[in-house]
């Protein structure tokens, strides 16, 4: 099995970080604070892809209606969208994190 080029799992977890410093910023301190969750879903996306969030919101990862199955009744699920910064597209981004 070839996995990334020629590398398989193990050798490219042993390789170093091409990029081991990098900053973030969490602009909802509290989205956890009121009830643990028994899982966090992170999705990595571009900050254009806002169709493709979309998307993800209306189907898997609409956890009203997966946690409405009998056997998922109990689960509290919570979904982060982690998105690069792009200058030009911050207000848009803005926006959408105020509606959802």
């Amino acid at each position: 099995m070839e996995f990334v080029g020629t590398k398989y799992p193990k050798q490219l977890f042993k390789q170093k970080p091409i990029r081991a410093e990098f900053s973030y910023e969490i602009k909802n301190e509290n989205f956890c604070s009121s009830v643990k969750p028994h899982a966090l879903i992170f999705v990595v996306s571009k900050s254009s892809n806002y169709d493709s969030r979309n998307a993800i919101r209306r189907t898997w990862g609409n956890f009203a209606r997966i946690t409405s199955l009998n056997k998922f009744s109990h689960l509290y699920l919570k979904l982060f969208f982690l998105i690069d910064i792009d200058e030009t597209r911050l207000i848009s981004i803005s926006l959408e994190q105020t509606l959802f």
